[in-house]
């Protein structure tokens, strides 16, 4: 989760420049300097947006509280180090993706093909599982 107004540790909005280092944000930009160094072929983010129990649908991920929308573009630190720490224990050298913030990573993993799950629960996540298929 990016934006669990429930939950402080979900919630990258609320991140700052001194923040513990979260994994989500971690794992999100050490797939960008995989996809630039050519080790990964494809990152494709599975969207989810809110759930509504009374009509067991997924709403659309961008409409949705689930979109971090107001995503500050901060420099937290902790996690810039863990990529840096990451790629060295890898022999794989100096960053190649500049980390210029938190909503700069957002914006470019939506740029990557991926889906949106939306709609009514059994048949969002099928159509999801058929297009990863096709892949």
């Amino acid at each position: 989760s990016l934006n669990n107004p429930l939950d402080r540790r979900s919630n990258i909005t609320l991140l700052e420049e001194n923040s513990l280092c979260d994994n989500v944000m971690l794992e999100y930009e050490l797939a960008l300097e995989f996809q630039e160094r050519s080790l990964l072929s494809l990152i494709y983010p599975v969207l989810i947006g809110d759930y509504d129990e009374n009509t067991n649908e997924y709403a659309d991920y961008f409409r949705s509280n689930s979109y971090p929308s107001n995503t500050k573009n901060i420099h937290v630190k902790s996690i810039d180090n863990n990529v840096k720490s990451h790629l060295n224990r890898l022999g794989l050298g100096s960053r190649l993706v500049e980390h210029d913030g938190l909503k700069s990573v957002i914006d470019r993993l939506l740029k990557c093909q991926g889906c949106i799950v939306k709609g009514l629960k059994d048949q969002a996540f099928n159509q999801v599982i058929n297009d990863m298929k096709r892949i």
